[in-house]
């Protein structure tokens, strides 16, 4: 065969992400043989099976004794404990046994949340310090004691057993091997997937050294822009930055006209980052494609049947524009062409895709996961919904932006919009002009209040620690924003700890906003997020981890029951808990977070205080 995409653990199992079948639909149209297969998905019906379950509930009870009768937890185990009786507390929740759940999945019975993330947590409980489970958002999270970030410890990662090892050597191993593709494309677009990659890359070449390897996707293109280490090209051929329409296109036209027993010229691939002569090479980008060439994404090069969710509760995405029309906020990555090059196609382009999309897939509900749509689009694009009766739902990501008016907004909801995420940031004046959000509290009060009085619900982004935010300005923030939820204007919140990263304008020239004493941690040396530094005036970073953590307690997705939880069941047998959870809980949150990443924390050794007595 052609190419083969593979969408890689570990992301949602209830909605698929959008950028494989965007490349698939591209490259089918160009006539290139082309299949993806969704090893994601896959993995999780794997990891389910009953027997992998019902040993991983074994192994469960069994440590879960172990840690309780211990007269001292470290943080570690704390950490251990927190995940099994989060598990088993799940598990107590659901009308039948974890262990059956695909059983229920293949009679048409609702899954639901703990029963699906019980399971899992069960399922993979006996690979910590290696960690899959969900946040109170039911988002999937991976942890892994390799540093995502440090590439010695990426290659350390690809020969280490894990979570995925079993299902590598068992049914992608084979798979490969039956499929012989010319090149496999592994799309990365967030953190969890990352050190996956490298181990799906390292197993095709272990069915087939002859197999070009090349990674891409949003993570690869805001993290790997600058990679020095060499010995990552051991398990890889190439990597695809930016929209990888036109280099996957043109790197398989060179696959296929090398020579036999010759390597392609990848001199000629734009947006290709590969090793030639042992230096690491990186091509210009390729020209732009006509937006409007670009065909709807193509869901179906994937099973939707299989993934845990019925069409009817699905979301599939669509993007309604490349890059963001705004781009000048000072800390996101406007100086990428991802964000700063914006293109936005016509309404009638976008409609029909849209229209393509929900006929070819049975789903009606679409999220439009632009950085920020513009509201002009939304106007036309609900004049057609509306015009043409379509059953559509949507939801989608703002700024705020005047042009969201009272009436363009109940046209919204006349047109199916059932919500929309803005990016506050802060309810403050000062700190809105220095993130050059082009915004005011006054204009802020006005749209939330239009999108509450249209009937949408609202969520809204926050930054706390923004250089020079002082503890005052942020708590003032928190208050206004808890206001909105009490009296209904927004219903919910998140907020998210400053860190300077690449790409923004605050990276390449940080002095300018008052950073100072930047700790880059050159161990990590794939441009990850800054957290350390230190700022002329404001809180100290200490004070504003603390902030963040403190704040995002209070959401109503964020209030964990935990002190209740004074008990776990065992084989109908009840343990009691000799450890308070509550307190464990808020150890581990508070001890875990985007400043002291999970690996960076096991490796340097845990917080030695950090202990704690049974109850």
């Amino acid at each position: 065969m052609g190419i083969l995409l593979i969408n890689i653990p570990f992301v949602s199992p209830s909605n698929p992400y959008i950028s494989i079948p965007t490349l698939a639909a591209f490259l089918k149209k160009r006539g290139i043989a082309v299949e993806a297969f969704d090893a994601n998905i896959d993995f999780y019906h794997y990891c389910l099976r009953k027997d992998n379950v019902s040993d991983g509930t074994k192994y469960a009870h069994e440590r879960i004794k172990e840690l309780n009768a211990k007269t001292l937890l470290q943080f570690d185990q704390m950490i251990e404990y927190n995940g099994l009786v989060t598990a088993l507390n799940r598990a107590s929740l659901c009308a039948v046994n974890p262990q059956d759940i695909l059983d229920v999945f293949k009679s048409g019975g609702n899954c639901g949340n703990d029963l699906f993330y019980s399971a899992l947590g069960l399922a993979v409980s006996s690979h910590f310090p290696e960690k899959l489970f969900s946040t109170s958002d039911n988002i999937i999270v991976y942890n892994s004691p390799f540093d995502e970030f440090n590439s010695s410890d990426v290659i350390k990662s690809i020969g280490s057993t894990g979570i995925i090892s079993d299902y590598l050597d068992k049914v992608m191993y084979p798979l490969i091997k039956r499929k012989k593709p010319e090149l496999v494309g592994i799309s990365v677009y967030f953190q969890n997937q990352f050190l996956n990659a490298f181990k799906f890359a390292a197993m095709v070449k272990k069915a087939d050294r002859g197999i070009h390897v090349t990674l891409g996707g949003p993570f690869i293109s805001c993290f790997l822009r600058n990679l020095k280490n060499r010995e990552l090209f051991n398990s890889i051929d190439s990597l695809v930055l930016d929209a990888g329409e036109i280099p996957l296109m043109r790197l398989y036209e060179e696959i296929q006209n090398a020579a036999p027993g010759h390597v392609p010229n990848l001199g000629n691939v734009p947006g290709l980052v590969y090793l030639s002569n042992g230096v690491i090479k990186k091509n210009d980008p390729p020209e732009h494609l006509d937006i409007h060439d670009l065909p709807a994404p193509d869901y179906n090069v994937f099973d939707l049947d299989r993934y845990f969710n019925d069409k009817q509760n699905m979301w599939l995405s669509s993007r309604l524009s490349s890059g963001c029309y705004w781009a000048r906020c000072t800390f996101c990555r406007s100086k990428l062409s991802m964000v700063c090059d914006y293109r936005q196609p016509e309404a009638d382009y976008l409609f029909e895709q849209l229209i393509n999309i929900c006929q070819s897939t049975g789903v009606n509900r679409l999220h439009f996961s632009d950085d920020a749509s513009d509201p002009r689009i939304l106007e036309a694009i609900s004049k057609m919904i509306i015009d043409t009766k379509s059953p559509i739902k949507w939801f989608t990501h703002v700024r705020i932006d005047p042009l969201f008016n009272l009436e363009r907004l109940s046209l919204y909801k006349a047109a199916g919009c059932v919500s929309l995420a803005a990016g506050l940031e802060t309810y403050n004046n000062r700190i809105l002009r220095l993130m050059q959000k082009g915004t005011t509290i006054s204009l802020v009060d006005t749209v939330l209040s239009n999108i509450k009085w249209a009937g949408l619900n609202a969520s809204v982004y926050m930054i706390t620690g923004y250089p020079t935010e002082t503890l005052q300005e942020a708590m003032a923030s928190f208050k206004k924003v808890k206001e909105f939820v009490d009296d209904g204007t927004i219903d919910n919140y998140i907020f998210y700890l400053y860190h300077i990263t690449y790409g923004s304008p605050m990276y390449f020239n940080p002095e300018s906003y008052g950073i100072t004493n930047i700790n880059r941690r050159p161990e990590r040396d794939l441009d990850p997020d800054v957290f350390e530094f230190e700022a002329d005036g404001g809180m100290d970073r200490a004070t504003a981890v603390a902030q963040s953590v403190r704040f995002n307690k209070h959401r109503a997705s964020d209030k964990q029951d935990t002190g209740r939880i004074n008990s776990v069941t065992l084989n109908g047998q009840t343990l009691r808990l000799n450890f308070d959870v509550a307190e464990i809980h808020r150890t581990v949150s508070e001890g875990v977070n985007a400043a002291s990443p999970y690996a960076i924390l096991l490796q340097n050794g845990l917080d030695k205080s950090k202990t704690l007595k049974p109850k």
